[in-house]
């Protein structure tokens, strides 16, 4: 569809339903895949890994079991499941989509909709988070407090009181006419309606004057500092100034030189109570805050100087900022505060700030709609355009942008606890994955049943992952997903297959029956997996400790009292020995391991800068 940024239009329904090519458009994006989602994309690029190599490892699975290793039909097709089942991280995926959708119910209870899953997690990872000053930083109820006349033999009011739309577009519009309620009318022979781009609107009235009533930067040419002794004192307190100018020229033909300022409106925007703490709070998570708006970059100076907002003084205008998209990209981040900014201008501050960090954006006019959909994450409020809430992630329906470090921290939960669980599901499939390939070298039997596998999967894992992806952490999130959960995974995978081969080969030399040692392999896979929760729940509290003793204690005592169902041998003093010497070596293995990926990823890290 389309929006009117500018006056007033009539239209002509030509199209309904399928022929609607707005219909066309809605069917196009629906086959866009949404690629912006931090979560999404890294558990995907696992996703396309696993499913890679699961299908030809497990192909050469069952032909290694049937035919090299002399296992009947059924034991084949018994040790292929099981080895296919193992590098299938089953839960990571529902259990990534149950956090999200429990966020988004926890900020709908907060008055927040959250339009796409992605959006709850994307502001959990802004670096960079810009604002416009009206309806954010202020509450967006605006009065005029003051009326400057420069010429008294005009009537300021009146003229005012025509320059006025037919209806009140926003803001400014509403306080303008709540103010001036009275006057003659003129009759029009032209005009430009107000928009975001021109800064102003003019009319052209019958008697051959023309008015002009906007930003008087965007109006004229002249040396506004001049007028500083009138408006010195409303600029300090942070005071929107609307300039009223005129000209004898039609408005075709306007050059910006013959215009006259004859006056000033002052209007006040209330700043929100909430807006210094929830400002103190990005900046105390690291997070840039920038304000991007139409306003004089004094104004918003002075305003954020009131609120004690650091570099309230690194504003520039609108106008100064380069054509050249390269330089802009080299100076977006040495100023806090961009004024007199056009829809567009808003629009390529957000992609240069884009080149290095995750950007943020909050609005609700239609001069921030480019703004909010080139951002990594959109927020708008509710009081604003619908089309500025249709291309937005967040809507917040109250309109007040102090509920956005909520937001921010129930992101945070997301992400970090699925960072944290994440590399349970990834440790099976990392020596599923390593095991198959080594029993299909070795033809040996796979060193796992399926039951086997889901006692693992179920009390190691599956349970105390969907309590830790549900506990609060707000730290901030950082970069580098796919590399937090392998360094736990694949140190806790690789020393799984340690000892599966450690075990295989002792039993080999001593010619030792595979099935006597089932139980030193499930006990110790399972106290690995026991070993990173421990690891992953830190740093502890009460739920914590209780989850992980829980966790220990059921999974050896369903094996103690259950062996027939699990497929193992019952234990014995040996096993016991085994089990315990062995765990004492698997964390230091583990750390040596952890070790050796933190070297090996800070020099690749390393090198890729050099």
């Amino acid at each position: 569809g389309s929006i009117i940024i500018s006056g007033e239009c009539l239209a002509k329904v030509v199209a309904v339903g399928k022929s609607n090519y707005a219909n066309y458009l809605v069917k196009e994006a629906s086959e866009i895949e949404d690629s912006t989602s931090y979560l999404k994309t890294s558990v995907n690029k696992i996703l396309k890994i696993v499913t890679f190599l699961i299908v030809p490892v497990g192909i050469l699975l069952f032909v290694s079991q049937y035919f090299f290793s002399g296992q009947t039909y059924n034991s084949a097709i018994l040790s292929a499941v099981a080895g296919i089942i193992g590098m299938i991280p089953e839960g990571l995926v529902l259990l990534t989509s149950l956090a999200l959708t429990v966020g988004v119910i926890k900020m709908a209870k907060r008055k927040v909709i959250i339009q796409k899953l992605s959006g709850i997690e994307m502001l959990a990872c802004v670096d960079v988070l810009c604002l416009d000053k009206t309806g954010t930083i202020t509450d967006g109820s605006m009065k005029v407090v003051d009326v400057i006349s420069l010429d008294k033999q005009i009537n300021i009011e009146e003229i005012i009181y025509n320059m006025l739309p037919n209806k009140n577009v926003n803001a400014t519009d509403l306080a303008l006419s709540s103010y001036f309620t009275t006057g003659n009318k003129y009759k029009v022979a032209s005009e430009i309606p107000f928009s975001s781009y021109r800064k102003y609107s003019a009319k052209t009235f019958s008697d051959g004057n023309t008015y002009l009533l906007g930003a008087l930067e965007y109006i004229t040419k002249e040396n506004i500092e001049k007028y500083n002794k009138y408006l010195e004192k409303y600029i300090n307190m942070g005071y929107r100034i609307i300039s009223l100018c005129h000209t004898k020229e039609d408005i075709k033909s306007l050059n910006n030189i013959d215009i006259k300022v004859k006056g000033f409106i002052i209007i006040k925007d209330n700043i929100r109570l909430n807006a210094k703490e929830t400002l103190e709070y990005f900046q105390n998570q690291d997070v840039d805050i920038k304000i991007i708006s139409g306003d004089n970059p004094v104004t918003v100076s002075n305003i954020m100087k009131s609120l004690e907002f650091p570099n309230y003084d690194k504003y520039i205008l609108g106008s100064e900022l380069p054509d050249d998209y390269n330089k802009l990209i080299k100076i977006v981040d040495n100023y806090k505060i961009f004024g007199r900014c056009t829809p567009k201008q808003k629009q390529l501050i957000i992609k240069a700030l884009k080149e290095n960090k995750k950007v943020g954006m909050i609005g609700d006019g239609v001069n921030d709609i480019l703004a909010l959909k080139e951002s990594d994450c959109g927020i708008a409020l509710a009081t604003g355009v619908s089309a500025a809430r249709s291309v937005s992630e967040v809507v917040l329906t109250t309109s007040d942008f102090g509920v956005l470090p909520k937001i921010v921290d129930e992101g945070r939960r997301v992400v970090n606890n699925i960072e944290r669980v994440a590399s349970m599901y990834l440790v099976k499939t990392t020596y599923s994955f390593i095991l198959s390939i080594l029993v299909v070298i070795l033809s040996h039997e796979y060193p796992f049943y399926p039951i086997q596998l889901s006692l693992i999967g179920a009390i190691c894992v599956g349970v105390p992952s969907f309590f830790l992806a549900l506990e609060p952490n707000y730290n901030k999130v950082k970069p580098g997903f796919i590399v937090k959960v392998f360094r736990n995974a694949l140190p806790s995978g690789i020393c799984v297959f340690i000892n599966i081969f450690f075990i295989i080969m002792v039993i080999s030399i001593l010619n030792i029956p595979y099935n006597d040692v089932r139980i030193i392999v499930v006990s110790l896979t399972g106290f690995i997996n026991l070993r990173l929760l421990y690891q992953v729940s830190k740093p502890f509290n009460l739920q914590r400790q209780i989850l992980l003793v829980g966790c220990f204690i059921t999974f050896f005592e369903l094996l103690v009292l259950l062996p027939n169902l699990f497929l193992v041998n019952k234990f014995n003093l040996l096993s016991i020995v085994v089990i315990f010497i062995m765990a004492f070596s698997d964390v230091y293995i583990i750390n040596f391991l952890e070790e050796i990926y933190d070297k090996l990823y800070k020099r690749s890290k390393y090198e890729k800068i050099k």
